[in-house]
């Protein structure tokens, strides 16, 4: 009963069509072989082909070779060629989420191992960017995949951006810049990487350039301060480069030198804000004059007055890697009378133009007040080293 049913609709389906098609002017379909469209929950005989029309089936992309393949690579750690494989993949199936997925997640590891074999290398830092991007151009936003890509990319953008920018800081010595421009370039740098240091604080090499931002940046702020004449204008420049130190401290940086350098900053403002009390003088008494009229002696004189004491001593801090103008004048504050000379070649050969090497006395020692501390510092007509 139900083959009759089948074959009556399937005959009416088929004249239906042939009048349609005549009562419109059209060609006449040819019978040899009709293309039948099965009808709403009927099945398509087998004997006849299918509907172009129906369901794709999904496809499991676990199951292709290159996913496969692909997948090893990624795990082997070769992720030129696992971004190749995943690729076609994604080629042939274009809206499939799992190959999405599976992309994106080639290329963010491609930048994380970027990222931690860098060295703070600003081409390497920029290729690992090239892959975050790519991989955001594939994955599904507001995915998961997706999410990954872009809390990665943000602070790495900020650290490339910020590096950049301190080594045009760093270039900008007092003899060269006003420090107003420093103050400017120093606070765009402090904003980048303190972005970068608080999203991701473990990215290779930002923890020494954010102090070493920090440390310039109280340096700067210590000079503007300085360079007041009232003492009133002073303390705002002078409390900020304390606060800057003291940020700097608190990185902590990697380099025990920068630490160094952020310790003294931080010290040498703290007395600037808050001076040691000045001792008064107290009176001494005129000497008695004896009896017998002579002064002096065991017959009535006063004794005579004690030799004057030394000067006090004062230790002469480390200024290592300080710029030597800033580190006279801090020197020449303690009291110590600072000569400078530059270092004879090929000493010091990593230090930037500028920067002081060493004291004679040694940083550490302890020296009269009013002595002569000289600074040995690489002389500025010589070519900067890298990274300068």
């Amino acid at each position: 009963m139900q083959s009759r049913l089948y074959n009556i609709t399937l005959t009416l389906v088929l004249v239906s069509g042939l009048l349609s098609t005549v009562a419109c002017g059209a060609p006449a379909i040819s019978m040899d072989a009709p293309t039948v469209t099965a009808l709403p929950g009927q099945i398509a005989s087998p004997e006849r082909p299918t509907s172009t029309l129906a369901p794709t089936p999904t496809l499991d992309i676990a199951q292709l070779d290159d996913y496969i393949e692909g997948m090893r690579q990624l795990e082997q750690g070769n992720f030129e060629l696992a971004v190749a494989a995943l690729r076609r993949v994604h080629r042939d199936a274009p809206d499939n989420e799992a190959a999405q997925t599976a992309l994106a997640e080639a290329y963010l590891q491609w930048s994380q191992a970027l990222v931690a074999n860098s060295e703070s290398d600003p081409e390497q830092l920029s290729a690992a960017i090239d892959k975050l991007v790519s991989g955001l151009s594939i994955a599904r936003e507001g995915s998961a995949a997706y999410q990954d890509l872009q809390n990665a990319l943000l602070p790495l953008q900020s650290f490339l951006q910020g590096k950049l920018d301190l080594a045009k800081l760093r270039e900008l010595r007092p003899d060269k810049a006003e420090l107003s421009v420093q103050e400017e370039l120093a606070n765009r740098v402090l904003e980048l990487l303190g972005t970068a240091f608080a999203a991701n604080p473990d990215l290779p090499g930002l923890r020494d350039d954010y102090s070493r931002a920090l440390l310039i940046a109280a340096w700067i702020a210590e000079a503007r301060g300085d360079a007041q004449t009232a003492r009133a204008d002073r303390l705002p420049y002078w409390e900020e480069g304390r606060r800057l130190s003291q940020r700097g401290l608190e990185v902590p940086p990697p380099d025990s030198e920068i630490s160094n350098q952020l310790a003294a900053v931080e010290q040498r403002l703290d007395r600037s804000i808050n001076p040691p009390p000045t001792a008064r003088p107290q009176p001494t008494s005129p000497p008695s004059v004896g009896t017998g009229g002579s002064s002096g002696g065991s017959s009535g004189g006063a004794p005579p007055p004690p030799p004057p004491p030394p000067p006090p001593g004062q230790v002469i801090p480390g200024v290592r890697g300080a710029d030597v103008g800033q580190a006279r004048a801090y020197l020449q504050q303690l009291g110590f009378a600072v000569a400078v000379s530059p270092l004879p070649d090929g000493q010091d050969g990593d230090l930037c133009n500028g920067w002081v090497s060493y004291t004679s006395p040694p940083g550490g020692t302890t020296a009269p007040v009013g002595s002569q501390v000289i600074l040995f510092y690489r002389s500025w007509d010589k070519p900067n080293p890298p990274g300068c």
